[in-house]
């Protein structure tokens, strides 16, 4: 007995500890923190210890299980800046075997290997050496409470939990963990997915009818849909860690970005305020898609195609579609990737071009290059003669961009004793701003109305590039002579970009005589029906 209450304060103990050390600061709430902290490190210490009956041999799973979550915690952070694990990132967790190029270059891999040779044999050790003592009894009731809390949840308590919950104030970002810490904000936001998704009027839910509202999409609900007798072909490109890096150095070349500069200067600019910087494209394409602001989706803001590759959403792509567009994306990297086989036709659209049917897909680097997109582009408008909406999302400039990313007699040197890092980006940065001119060449030969939209899915995450604070990726629209643009340069979020590309290319207008003739008409009826009630 005495072994296993030992076991189990220092298992609880050093949670604790764990958890406040993956802070980096303090929380504001640490009885809550800490409380969460508790109850996680018993349950993982009651479990292994039914499982192997050794009280020592569970503590020390125990210790490996939250010191490993403790180091990828910091490693999201340190990457991420200040970002703590989700409980989303579960469903990114088989994706880190699949695609460890994208993942391991941020982890502590020689750490974490030493720790795995270490791990075997003194595993080996603790479990023959430790005592054996079964208490199954007490390890159980370690189990229980998150058994019970789940119950509660789904009988007479729910409606107390949902109280609890919408007084916690969760603010779906790092200020939850934080407030309540790594473990309690996970905790609150997988409470609050089971149990407020959709309740209070987000768009995640009803579950029967998810995603499904567009009046969720404010700045689409003030436009009215209209259709102009010459429907211009749509072509809006994500581009993959884009920014302007002169205005982070200065030094560089005036004309590093010639077309990109053209471009902006023919069209219309803005800045695009992301939510997101050096990772999670899915967030900034999910926004732009559907024109839905983050504070309105609620625990899906984590990773939004989680819920909509099992939930069919509404997005503008189905709006384009209705005016007659033929809706293509582009996505030169796996087809499953942030599970976009489903996601994609969820959102809509008609045909999903991944890597496994990409055209000439010629690679610089690990991923196809920008150049092939372009071409894949453009010859989609020349085989197809319905008016064309293309979303491309590029993968040439995914980082991380390491040594030995491509041959370095490619890599010029821009500026002296610039970091090697930067200087690939560079090239990258190089290649994005060509296929930004050959599109609009080759849209400009073909004789069709178009209208360009490109756009930086997030700013790189290149610490000594991209300095703390830094959150605008540029944008721009740019047309072919047919489609008139108009606006000044401004900040827009993601989830205003589709409303103003829309309204360039003539496809929506403002609503306010469609709300004027309302109003008169409800003015009307209320006169009506008072002269009936005064009869």
């Amino acid at each position: 007995m005495l072994h296993f209450v030992l076991a189990l304060l220092i298992s609880v103990c050093a949670c604790i500890l764990l958890q406040r050390q993956s802070l980096g600061r303090h929380s504001q709430d640490f009885v809550f923190a800490d409380l969460v902290a508790c109850l996680c490190g018993a349950f993982v210490f009651g479990f292994f210890e039914i499982l192997t009956r050794r009280p020592y041999f569970a503590l020390y799973l125990t210790l490996c299980l939250f010191l490993l979550l403790c180091v990828l915690n910091c490693a999201k952070r340190r990457a991420l800046r200040d970002e703590s694990l989700v409980f989303s990132d579960i469903a990114l967790a088989g994706q880190l075997a699949r695609f460890p190029a994208l993942y391991l270059p941020f982890l502590p891999c020689k750490a974490l290997l030493a720790a795995a040779l270490v791990f075997l044999p003194v595993s080996m050790a603790i479990f023959w050496l430790g005592p054996v003592y079964e208490a199954k009894g007490l390890s159980l009731l370690l189990l229980s409470p998150f058994p019970l809390l789940f119950v509660a949840s789904r009988t007479f308590f729910k409606e107390t939990l949902r109280l609890a919950l919408r007084r916690c104030h969760l603010s779906f970002s790092a200020d939850d963990a934080r407030r309540f810490g790594p473990l309690g904000a996970c905790l609150l936001h997988i409470g609050w997915h089971l149990l407020l998704r959709g309740v209070d009027g987000g768009i995640c839910g009803p579950r029967e009818k998810p995603f499904a509202r567009p009046l969720c999409a404010p700045a689409m609900s003030s436009l009215t849909g209209q259709r102009p007798e010459c429907l211009p072909d749509l072509f809006l490109i994500q581009e993959e860690s884009f920014c302007d890096p002169r205005l982070f150095l200065p030094a560089l070349p005036s004309d590093l970005l010639a077309n990109y500069d053209r471009l902006r200067a023919e069209g219309v600019s803005f800045n695009l305020a992301v939510h997101a910087y050096g990772a999670y494209t899915m967030r900034t394409e999910y926004e732009v898609l559907t024109s839905i602001e983050p504070k309105d989706l609620g625990s899906c803001v984590f990773h939004p195609y989680f819920t909509v590759a099992r939930e069919p959403s509404w997005s503008c792509v189905r709006f384009l579609k209705k005016l007659g567009y033929r809706t293509i994306c582009v996505h030169p990297f796996a087809r499953d990737f942030f599970y976009r086989r489903r996601a994609i036709p969820n959102l809509g659209f008609d045909e999903f071009i991944a890597l496994d049917t990409f055209p000439h897909p010629t690679c610089f680097g690990p991923y196809v290059t920008d150049a092939a997109v372009a071409d894949c582009l453009l010859d989609l408008q020349r085989t197809m003669p319905e008016p064309l909406f293309c979303f491309a999302i590029t993968m040439e400039n995914h980082g991380p961009w390491g040594e030995g990313r491509f041959d370095p007699k490619l890599q010029p040197k821009t500026l002296p004793d610039l970091d090697g890092d930067i200087e690939r980006y560079l090239v990258h940065i190089r290649h994005a701003d060509a296929m930004f001119g050959t599109l609009a060449q080759g849209l400009q030969e073909s004789g069709r109305s178009a209208l360009l939209g490109v756009y930086g899915d997030h700013l790189p995450g290149l610490p000594a590039l991209v300095p703390q604070g830094a959150s605008d990726t540029p944008c721009f629209l740019w047309a072919t002579a047919k489609i008139a643009l108009d606006g000044d340069a401004k900040r827009l979020s993601p989830a205003q970009w589709m409303a103003e590309y829309l309204r360039a290319a003539g496809l929506v207008a403002e609503a306010k005589a469609k709300n004027e003739r309302k109003a008169q008409d409800s003015v009307k009826a209320g006169a009506s029906k008072t002269a009936s009630s005064e009869r």
